[in-house]
C-alpha cells in the first residue's frame, strides 16, 4: 500500500514553530485554504507552498523530512550541536550562510538533514576541522557502517526494498558531479571571517568525505541487484584504490562489490591487507576479507578464470578460521563452487552439505543465499 503524504500536518507543526499565523500567510494563502492543507483534506500548489515555506525560512527538502518522506539520520545534529556548544557558538550565528537559528534547531533535533555543502560551511565558519567532526560522527554512531552491515544482510535476504531504500537515500547525497577539491589558505585570513563570496565558492568546491561515502553508497546498493556502468567501476575502482587504511566500513564496500571488481583490484587490495597482521586479529575484519575473496572467486570461477579464482581464495585462507558460521560456510562454498565450474562433481555434493550446514545451524538468510546462486549456476 503507498504511504500516504501528510505534508499538511508537516506544515503545520513548522508553521508552529516559527509562530508565523494564516494572517502572515494571507498574502499567499487564504485561511481555509491553510486549514484544509493542515487538515490533508487539500493540497496546494507548488509555487504557493514553496513562497510559504520561503517566507518561514524553510525549504521544500525540509518539509520533506518532517513529513518523513526523506530520512533523517540524527547523530549528523546531535554532534553537531555538541561540537557548537563546545566552542561557545549560539544558533543564530549561521544567519549569514542561510541557516536561521529555527532552522538549525530542526537540524540539531533530528527534525532534517542539511545538504553537506551548508553543513561543510558551517563547520568552517565555527572553526572545526572536517576531519574532527567526522571522527565524533565516528564515536558516537557510524551511520555508514551500520547500513552496510544492514546492507550486507539484504542481500543474503534478496530484500530488494531494503537495498532500494538505502539507493535512494543515498542518492539525496550524491549528486553526479566532478570531484573538485580546493584546499583552503589558512594561513591568509582565519576562515571564520571569509566574505560571502569566499563562502559561496567554498560551498560550490567543496568534496566533504561524507559525501564520496553517499556516493559509493549508492553505487553499492546498485550493484546489489545490476550490473555497474563503465562509468559507475570507475568510480568505485578510484575510491577503493585511494584507501589507506581499510576499517569497517571501507572493508564492507569491497566485500559487496567483489563480485564485479576487476580481478587485479581485489587482489591487489587483499595482497596489501593480507600482509598485514593487524587484520586477522579482527573477527569483522576478516569477515570481510572471506566475503571479498570468496565473492571474487565464484564470480571468477563463472568466467572460467580459474587460476585467479584459486588464488584468491589461497591468499586468505589464513583468515578462515573465524567461528562466524555464514563466513566459514560462504568460504567453503566458494571453494566447493570452483571446483565444480572446473570440472570435479565432488564439488556439487560440497555445496549441497553447506546448504544443509545453514539449515542446521539457522543461518537461514546464508542458506537461501547459497541456494540461489547454486540454483542459478549448478541446478541448470
Amino acid at each position: 500500500m503507498e504511504k500516504k503524504l501528510h505534508l499538511g500536518k508537516a506544515f503545520k507543526e513548522m508553521r508552529n514553530r516559527v509562530g508565523v499565523t494564516s494572517t502572515d500567510l494571507k498574502g499567499i494563502m487564504s485561511r481555509e485554504s491553510l486549514v484544509k492543507f493542515e487538515g490533508d483534506k487539500n493540497t496546494l500548489g507548488l509555487e504557493k507552498l514553496n513562497a510559504a515555506l520561503e517566507f518561514m525560512g524553510f525549504t521544500l527538502t525540509d518539509l520533506y523530512y518532517f513529513a518523513g518522506i526523506y530520512h533523517v539520520v540524527p547523530v549528523y545534529g546531535r554532534t553537531f550541536q555538541k561540537l557548537r556548544r563546545q566552542r561557545g557558538y549560539h544558533r543564530n550565528f549561521f544567519i549569514n550562510l542561510g541557516v536561521s537559528s529555527i532552522r538549525l534547531e530542526c537540524f540539531e533535533e533530528g527534525k532534517i538533514m542539511f545538504p553537506y555543502h551548508i553543513l561543510d560551511a558551517m563547520l568552517l565558519s565555527i572553526k572545526i576541522p572536517e576531519g574532527d567532526y567526522s571522527f565524533a560522527l565516528i564515536n558516537e554512531e557510524d551511520y555508514f557502517i551500520k547500513t552496510v552491515d544492514k546492507l550486507d544482510m539484504a542481500v543474503r535476504k534478496r530484500d530488494f526494498g531494503y537495498i532500494h531504500s538505502v539507493e535512494e537515500f543515498a542518492h539525496q547525497y550524491a549528486i553526479n558531479e566532478e570531484e573538485q577539491i580546493v584546499d583552503v589558505d589558512e594561513s591568509e585570513k582565519n576562515p571564520a571571517d571569509y566574505s560571502e563570496n569566499d563562502l559561496d565558492y567554498y560551498i560550490n568546491q567543496h568534496l566533504t568525505r561524507e559525501y564520496a561515502d553517499f556516493r559509493v553508497l549508492e553505487i553499492t546498493a546498485q550493484a546489489s541487484y545490476r550490473g555497474l556502468t563503465d562509468s559507475e567501476m570507475t568510480e568505485l575502482g578510484d575510491f577503493l584504490m585511494g584507501i589507506d587504511l581499510w576499517l569497517e566500513y571501507s572493508l564492507g564496500i569491497l566485500a559487496l562489490n567483489s563480485w564485479q571488481l576487476p580481478y587485479l583490484i581485489v587482489y591487489d587490495i587483499l595482497h596489501e591487507i593480507v600482509i598485514d597482521k593487524f587484520y586477522i586479529n579482527k573477527l569483522i575484519y576478516r569477515r570481510r576479507i572471506l566475503q571479498t575473496a570468496g565473492r571474487a572467486a565464484m564470480s571468477l570461477a563463472v568466467q572460467g578464470d580459474f587460476i585467479h579464482a584459486r588464488k584468491l581464495l589461497e591468499m586468505v585462507k589464513p583468515f578462515n578460521f573465524t567461528i562466524d558460521t555464514h563466513t566459514q560456510g560462504m568460504y567453503r562454498f566458494a571453494q566447493a563452487f570452483v571446483a565444480f565450474k572446473e570440472g570435479i562433481l565432488e564439488g556439487q555434493r560440497e555445496m549441497i552439505e553447506v546448504i544443509k550446514a545453514f539449515e542446521i545451524f539457522g543461518e537461514i538468510p546464508s542458506r537461501d543465499f547459497a541456494q540461489h546462486y547454486y540454483d542459478t549456476h549448478v541446478s541448470l
